[in-house]
């Protein structure tokens, strides 16, 4: 089985200014946040951004 590319997992965060989605790569599990303050490409600032869910091949939703 080959190995995932990191575009394969991931957060899949929302910027809550303009609505951008994201995917956030770290090596823990952030599940336990609602949002987090972090630098968005499209605002050219930090903001906050909702955190969706974990996407591994196939995106899981935050319940």
């Amino acid at each position: 089985m080959p190995l995932k590319s990191e575009e394969d997992r991931g957060w899949v965060l929302e910027c809550e200014n303009c609505g951008s989605e994201r995917m956030l790569y770290v090596g823990y599990d952030i599940s336990d946040f609602e949002k987090i303050y972090i630098f968005c490409s499209k605002c050219g600032r930090n903001t906050m951004h909702r955190i969706i869910g974990y996407k591994d091949g196939e995106l899981s939703p935050l319940e």
